[in-house]
């Protein structure tokens, strides 16, 4: 949650970041709302972030990411094309992305009325109606397992994907949030919808608004946007990272003419008193 609240207020100027006033409220559907006033410039960031990163994923490694990677290419009446051509007509950017840990969508606008309630109006339809035709995830999956084919002759991804899994062992944060060609393969249309109708729900979101609108303004947009998405349930919280209990040696041949080493352990929870 703070690390997004920095990535947002990395917008605001030094001067005004000093005197940024954060916000919170809850909306009546149980969803975290964060809000700084922005005055400086007529527009406004937005970014709905949701418990649904690839820990999420369980044994369908590349779940969560295909899931987010989908929620644009169609949703409502309007096609990939369409939404694309919305955001443009009005200036405006919008962008999802995953993590281990979340899965967000982002806005930025202008804050004039015509134009900001028509990216706003957008936003909420790929929130809300996203339509996982099967064309779509044919293309998205393909594109993803042939990412995952060209990733195998990476030495540096290969040494990632390989430490992560030695010192997470059997934790959800052991896999890459892409996946494994193996899992992606077996991945159907269905399987994210579920995916969206368990994670993306109301009770699971946390939105933060920075900007030149007004608190009424925020939480009117925060709630229209969240409106139409049911109320849900916050998952259960992700198991503890355990450091290991002894130190581990692994090596791998690859036919390289650099050699990549890489060498850690778990670190200190940001919330520990000796952080």
């Amino acid at each position: 949650m703070r690390i997004f609240l920095l990535l947002v207020l990395m917008a605001i100027s030094p001067l005004n970041w000093a005197a940024a006033k954060i916000e919170t409220w809850q909306t009546p559907k149980g969803s975290r709302v964060f809000y700084i006033y922005a005055q400086d410039l007529p527009m406004a960031d937005i970014r709905i972030t949701f418990d649904a990163g690839s820990a999420r994923d369980g044994a369908q490694h590349g779940l969560a990411a295909l899931t987010s990677g989908l929620l644009d290419t169609g949703a409502g009446k309007w096609s990939a094309d369409e939404l694309a051509q919305r955001f443009e007509s009005v200036g405006a950017n919008f962008g999802t992305s995953v993590s281990r840990d979340t899965a967000s969508l982002s806005l930025r606008t202008l804050t004039d009325p015509p134009l900001f309630d028509k990216a706003v109006e957008t936003m909420k339809t790929i929130l809300t109606q996203p339509v996982f035709n099967q064309a779509d995830f044919d293309r998205e999956k393909n594109r993803t397992l042939a990412a995952l084919k060209h990733r195998e002759s990476s030495p540096s991804a290969l040494a990632d994907l390989t430490f992560n899994k030695v010192v997470y062992g059997d934790h959800p944060y052991a896999h890459s949030s892409a996946g494994e060609i193996e899992t992606v393969t077996t991945l159907t249309a269905d399987d994210l919808k579920k995916f969206y109708k368990q994670y993306y729900v109301s009770a699971n979101a946390l939105v933060v608004i920075v900007g030149d609108l007004t608190k009424k303004q925020a939480a009117k947009t925060a709630e229209d946007l969240l409106a139409e998405l049911p109320a849900g349930q916050k998952p259960a919280d992700i198991p503890e990272v355990s450091l290991p209990a002894n130190a581990k040696l692994q090596h791998i041949e690859f036919p390289s003419t650099q050699t990549h080493v890489l060498s850690g352990i778990p670190g200190m929870h940001r919330k520990d008193e000796d952080y």
